[in-house]
């Protein structure tokens, strides 16, 4: 009598008890710059900083600079892809400005005003990229050294 109240007690705990979860459906994860950090270092940029330095003259107050690191993987289409999306995020600010390195150890910002860009051989040196966009006139060209800053002549590139 007893095994068979233990033989239902089983049955009803079993036939009561939840049923194996569902699988949850795939959410949307918000992109983060933590996230978003590792999506371009996946596609070959790497965001590395970024500088603004303010001034006065009404509505633009701040020119900016931002360092990204891109190794050698990194082909000229997908510069002028990657600086025509950038482009379009800035809808303020004056100077916008992203230096591409070679290394990451290697971005870092210039001894002078972000707008007077690098003059240090040691910088330029690890310098594979500059995109400079004013936002105010529509100037937008990259500049890409086939080498480096430093060695190779510079060919400029309008951006849209």
């Amino acid at each position: 009598m007893r095994q068979g109240y233990y033989y239902i007690l089983l049955l009803l705990l079993t036939a009561c008890s939840n049923p194996a979860p569902k699988a949850e459906p795939e959410q949307n994860i918000p992109i983060t710059e933590n996230n978003q950090n590792m999506q371009q270092e996946k596609s070959g940029f790497l965001y590395m900083d970024k500088k603004r330095e303010p001034f006065t003259n009404g509505r633009d107050n701040y020119n900016e600079m931002l360092l990204y690191a891109i190794g050698d993987t990194v082909s000229v289409e997908q510069l002028k892809q990657f600086c025509s999306n950038e482009k379009a995020k800035f809808t303020d600010g004056m100077f916008h400005i992203i230096v591409f390195f070679d290394k990451k150890e290697n971005a870092v910002f210039p001894n002078n005003p972000v707008t007077a860009l690098f003059i240090e051989q040691e910088q330029l040196q690890h310098i594979k990229a500059v995109y400079t966009y004013n936002r105010v006139n529509g100037y937008s060209k990259l500049s890409y050294y086939e080498n480096n800053a430093w060695e190779s002549k510079v060919d400029e590139i309008q951006i849209n």
